[in-house]
């Protein structure tokens, strides 16, 4: 499962030209989908289209700016109340018909992929200890105050302790007893 992440997340990043498996990874997706989701703690409307679970209440919450994310969400909401990014980028998609995009923010990075003529969040990435998780996780915390706060029920290969709520996980990655990435990535095709 975390390989699966990783795997998408690198191909998302590097970007490159539309593929054939492209449809079958967004075919995948898209049979992922349930009832419409908010990115504000409100009862969604009958009129967002947010489609994936890993965007409800199941899902990990992340308060950044006022604005609650989570993955799997609209991506446009989002972006719209947080404002004009330090920096953008974007790349045709490997495993989506679009292009994904980086919103570079103090602290963080906020990965869209896009589906259906939409952009939906695909990942919040942790850039400096400026931002912490609604726990009180941050980089550079150390590993056992880290499981300590996060609890028990990750699993862990070689450092990485994945935490899964929903089609969310929540990766805090430790090198020498210290988090050195900490991330929330929606599970695709899972």
């Amino acid at each position: 499962m975390k390989y699966m992440i990783l795997i998408l997340f690198i191909l998302l990043l590097a970007g490159c030209a539309e593929n054939p498996e492209a449809q079958s990874a967004e075919s995948a997706l898209a049979e992922s989908q349930t009832k419409p989701v908010s990115t504000s703690t409100s009862q969604p409307e009958a009129d967002e289209s947010p489609v994936i679970a890993a965007g409800n209440a199941e899902g990990f919450p992340f308060e950044y700016k006022g604005q609650i994310i989570y993955v799997g969400v609209s991506a446009e909401p989002i972006v719209r109340q947080l404002g004009e990014p330090q920096n953008y980028f974007e790349a045709p998609s490997c495993a989506f018909n679009g292009i994904d995009k980086t919103y570079f923010y103090s602290g963080i990075e906020l990965h869209t992929f896009p589906l259906d003529d939409k952009d939906y969040v695909l990942a919040v990435v942790f850039t400096d200890d400026s931002v912490e998780t609604p726990d009180g996780v941050y980089l550079g915390i150390s590993a056992k105050d880290a499981i300590a706060i996060l609890g028990d029920g990750y699993e862990e290969n070689g450092g990485q302790y994945t935490y899964v709520k929903g089609q969310g996980s929540l990766s805090v990655m430790t090198e020498n007893n210290v988090v050195i990435d900490l991330s929330y990535h929606l599970l695709v095709g899972e």
